[in-house]
């Protein structure tokens, strides 16, 4: 934006363009440097934000394709996510309790040694079992409860089920968009630097307006900003599908 408006100033003089040209030009320089401004606030932000959840130092070095830092996602695993198993299991936890309510519903059975006499004869050694009367109690309250808790742990298992399955089936739909869009946008950044400067000269040369030297910048800064959104956006599709998979991936090195 500065050669801009230098090179507006220079045609000015030269009485190759209006004042009006100049003007433009500063304020050009003057939005793009807030725009700078911004983006290093938000650069810093963003780092102290890493050190904050990572550890790292904030001046460490940090890749400009943000699809870099992305897990590496392959197919997916075989084995049950982790809320899914956890449901499972207390699933059957619960339905074990029904097991043992069930168990407390009999009373106690007692095995013991019994001795009788009688009529002067010799005494009489053998078992004796002893059953209180009533001989069930039923536990119903305590069955009754177990059995609620099965209905609400196989109503949470059935419900993550369903979100873990609903999650799998749109992460592999989002893998294929990301797989699409990195074959379109490719892995090299987009030339914004080369076309700004071959506008430059184009307007140095005479053969752009200012108004159309403005417009190309815009779309090329909307661009290269584009390329770098859609980079971003493919990280966190790849991220997405890593969690719903729990890829090792997202634990990175660990050596």
């Amino acid at each position: 934006a500065t050669r801009l408006k230098e090179a507006a100033q220079a045609r000015l003089e030269a009485g190759d363009a209006p004042e009006l040209d100049v003007q433009l030009g500063r304020l050009e320089e003057a939005g793009a440097v807030a725009a700078w401004l911004e983006a290093v606030a938000e650069a810093r932000d963003a780092r102290v934000s890493l050190a904050a959840l990572t550890g790292m130092p904030v001046e460490v070095v940090v890749g400009a394709d943000p699809l870099s830092a992305a897990p590496l996602v392959g197919e997916g695993g075989v084995e049950p996510r982790a809320d899914v198993r956890a449901a499972a299991s207390s699933l059957r936890s619960a339905q074990a309790a029904v097991e043992r309510e069930r168990a407390a519903g009999l009373p106690p059975l007692a095995i013991g040694v019994g001795v009788e006499a009688g009529g002067g004869g010799p005494f009489v050694v053998g078992p004796r079992v002893t059953l209180p009367i009533p001989v069930r109690n039923q536990n119903q309250r305590g069955i009754g409860q177990a059995r609620g808790d099965v209905a609400r742990a196989e109503a949470v298992a059935e419900s993550v089920q369903a979100r873990a399955a609903a999650e799998l089936a749109s992460a592999a739909g989002n893998l294929a968009a990301t797989d699409r869009a990195a074959t379109l946008l490719g892995d090299a950044v987009p030339g914004a630097e080369s076309a700004l400067a071959a506008v430059q000269r184009g307007y140095e040369g005479g053969q752009f307006d200012i108004g159309q030297v403005l417009l190309l910048r815009g779309r090329i800064a909307a661009g290269e900003r584009g390329w770098y959104t859609a980079r971003a956006a493919m990280a966190e599709a790849r991220i997405d599908v890593a969690l719903s998979r729990e890829s090792p991936s997202l634990l990175g090195d660990q050596q």
